[in-house]
């Protein structure tokens, strides 16, 4: 959706407006005034105060605030003061972008003085009772805002007094162009209702609403020819505001676009990566490809290349699906027979693929913008990342229930495993029975998890908060954390250098990578400088895995040329390769290691090649957070990130989250100084042996048994 900038005739008139002494402009909001002296046909008198109706007016997504002035103008006009907010750079209403209570806190008190100042020449102390209203999406803030007030019963009467004036909550709303929304919960026992007036266009292209279509209708004609019910494993069907908000997303997503059913033909290439796995691509040779019926179908391993985290528990899981013929080593039997598929939705060249492209270009930015800017656009990504009610479930299906061309091209009796929940919604929506769902993160939301399959989770407080929110008990399971085959099984021997290392006082190794968003540049780049002194001084060495992002190589290269410090590149699979064998038993030869790569995939697995010969892993808490390595939990990109902080921290194979470059340079002393590292290892070890890294082992075992009982 593209941002909506005024036109020229809109500006002309806030100008005319200031001109004129009836307006305001401020920083946050543009102030309209009602004309003076208030009309005594609407001098409307409480307690012997003058009563002005006001309005704060919330613009729609991606409007700019000026493009209301003929509309505030005229409202004006009317007796009515209005504050149209401005929700700059981002034109979003959202809680955490200048739409949340603390926001109106600050609007009652100063738009309040505003009004006051501008009635100075009256006599009469004023009551100003501010009411709530948007456009679209700032109509549906309205509602938000206004059920959260209520619930902290500050509407209608959260009161804020001035000198000569009163600054109130009023209690009605105005919804334009937002579809026929209500909110059952706006009334509350021995208060008066809130009243919401909803203002639609007949022509409207997008809400369409007329007396016989209200928004459940929208809702419901979206969800008609999905394959399952996502209401019914959630608890029910969403409230009229659930609905819009679910419709609403979906339409931003994928438009007017009608989901198709039929798949594209598939063909597999052997991997030039990992011996032994098959890759799936589209077949557009006219050749026979991938039959969709055969006697012992392959297990897939299905996942989309968004980020590192999802590829990267993708292989950790197909890393357990190789042996010699291809199968699972250790379960016997004619299950040694199936190959292995590397199925990655991105690599179905076609309009699918694209419309997940184009969302994963929307979050990789939203992720940089948090890391680089902090403050209110790290809180308001933090938020969207943490909340992933019902709503964000049933917006994820239907987007996934247009993914189905994608892997209806496969065999149905084989073994799904999902890396990426949209694989596994796609899955159970073209009719797979034998769909599991690899939990990402260690926090509890519904958009992670999947109706209609096996969720399988790294934690127990992630399987107890599922099973409260209402998850069904036999579609959740623990199983253990998405740890690739070789770290797993070399978990005894990298314990083992490590601790020596530390003994013989050798330098502290520590792998930085980078993530799939490439966000986190100005927190890393600064602990690069701040690690500067303990390089020079040969105590750390850095392994620095910039991937395959271009501006993490030329930021790293910027923060190690300015601080004095040489370094060795490594740029290819075959030179981390070598690189991994030598510090088995050598040191290399400049303290810092520059890891910077062309392809995507030698980018993703060079972290995992490292692990076993570094002391230290240092990054966000990610899917790495669950890794059998000592870490050291720098800042997070996203809210939900911070409780796997917490697990690794509870297992004592890693720190919390550590937020500050000094706070992080001080865990780093204490790795030097300290026996913390041996802790650690004894606590990977001790993990190790009760099955707490065995997650992906442990997925396909599940997968090939259930495909034995044909669940």
């Amino acid at each position: 959706m593209s941002r909506k900038c005024a036109d020229d005739s809109a500006k002309a008139i806030i100008s005319q407006r200031v001109r004129l002494g009836r307006a305001k402009r401020r920083h946050g909001y543009d102030l309209y005034f009602p004309p003076k002296p208030v009309d005594k046909k609407l001098r409307i008198k409480q307690k012997g105060k003058i009563l002005i109706p006001s309005l704060f007016f919330f613009p729609g997504f991606g409007v700019s605030h000026e493009a209301y002035s003929e509309v505030a103008a005229r409202i004006s006009d009317s007796g009515i003061a209005v504050a149209v907010i401005s929700l700059e750079p981002l034109r979003l209403a959202h809680k955490a972008l200048g739409g949340g209570i603390d926001d109106i806190h600050r609007l009652l008190r100063v738009a309040g003085k505003d009004v006051t100042k501008y009635y100075k020449d009256d006599a009469s102390p004023l009551i100003i009772e501010w009411n709530l209203g948007g456009h679209s999406m700032g109509g549906y803030n309205s509602l938000q805002l206004a059920e959260d007030m209520m619930n902290q019963s500050q509407l209608p009467s959260f009161i804020l007094k001035n000198k000569n004036s009163v600054s109130r909550m009023g209690s009605d709303i105005v919804v334009w162009a937002a579809g026929n929304l209500s909110v059952p919960n706006l009334r509350i026992n021995k208060r008066p209702p809130i009243r919401v007036l909803v203002i639609n266009g007949s022509n409207d292209g997008i809400v369409q609403m007329s007396p016989q279509q209200k928004p459940p209708g929208l809702y419901r004609g979206m969800i008609k020819n999905n394959a399952i019910s996502v209401d019914d494993f959630v608890g029910g069907p969403p409230s009229t505001t659930s609905a819009f908000k679910s419709w609403f997303l979906n339409r931003l997503n994928v438009g007017s676009r009608v989901a198709k059913k039929e798949a594209y033909p598939l063909k597999t290439d052997d991997s030039d990566k990992v011996p032994g796995l098959k890759v799936t691509s589209r077949n557009e040779t006219g050749k026979e490809g991938v039959p969709t019926k055969s006697d012992n179908p392959p297990v897939v391993v299905g996942t989309i290349r968004m980020g590192f985290g999802h590829h990267r528990i993708a292989y950790a899981a197909t890393s357990w699906g190789l042996g010699k013929k291809g199968g699972f080593l250790g379960l016997g039997g004619d299950d040694n027979d199936r190959e292995t598929f590397f199925h990655d939705f991105l690599n179905i060249e076609s309009e699918e693929a694209q419309l997940i492209k184009d969302m994963d270009k929307m979050y990789s930015k939203g992720s940089r913008l948090a890391s680089e800017f902090g403050g209110t656009v790290e809180k308001f990504w933090g938020s969207l990342t943490k909340s992933g009610d019902e709503d964000s479930l049933r917006a994820t299906y239907q987007f996934s229930e247009h993914m189905v061309p994608l892997i209806n091209g496969l065999d149905k009796n084989s073994p799904i495993i999902a890396s990426h929940s949209m694989v596994a919604c796609a899955a159970v929506a073209a009719g797979f029975k034998n769909v599991i769902n690899l939990v990402i993160d260690n926090h509890a939301q519904w958009f992670v998890v999947v109706p209609g399959c096996l969720n399988l989770v790294q934690g127990p407080s992630n399987y107890h908060s599922l099973l409260k929110m209402g998850v069904p008990e036999d579609q959740v399971q623990i199983a253990g954390h998405w740890i690739p085959r070789d770290l797993v099984e070399g978990i005894p021997d990298a314990s083992a250098r490590r601790t020596a290392r530390r003994k013989a006082g050798k330098p502290l190794r520590i792998i930085i990578p980078v993530g799939g968003a490439g966000a986190q540049r100005k927190f890393i780049v600064h602990l690069v400088g701040a690690l500067s002194g303990l390089v020079k001084e040969g105590k750390v060495q850095l392994f620095l895995n910039a991937g395959d992002h271009e501006h993490m190589k030329e930021a790293f290269v910027g923060a190690l040329e300015s601080n004095g410090m040489d370094y060795d590149k490594v740029v290819d699979m075959k030179g981390v390769q070598s690189f991994r064998e030598k510090m088995l038993t050598e040191e290399p030869k400049k303290n810092v290691t520059l890891f910077t790569y062309d392809d995507y995939f030698t980018a993703v697995a060079t972290t995992d090649i490292l692990c076993n010969v570094a002391d230290v892993l240092c990054c966000k808490p990610s899917e790495l957070a669950f890794y059998p390595i000592p870490k050291l939990m720098i800042r997070r990109v996203g809210d939900h990130e911070a409780y796997s902080a917490m697990r690794a921290s509870e297992l004592g194979d890693g720190t919390l989250e550590v937020r500050e470059v000094p706070e992080a340079v001080r865990y780093v002393e204490l790795f030097l100084t300290t026996k913390l590292i041996e802790t650690m290892n004894n606590s990977i070890e001790a993990n190790n042996k009760i099955g707490i890294y065995d997650g992906c082992k442990n997925a396909m075992r599940i997968a090939l048994d259930r495909a034995k009982k044909k669940v």
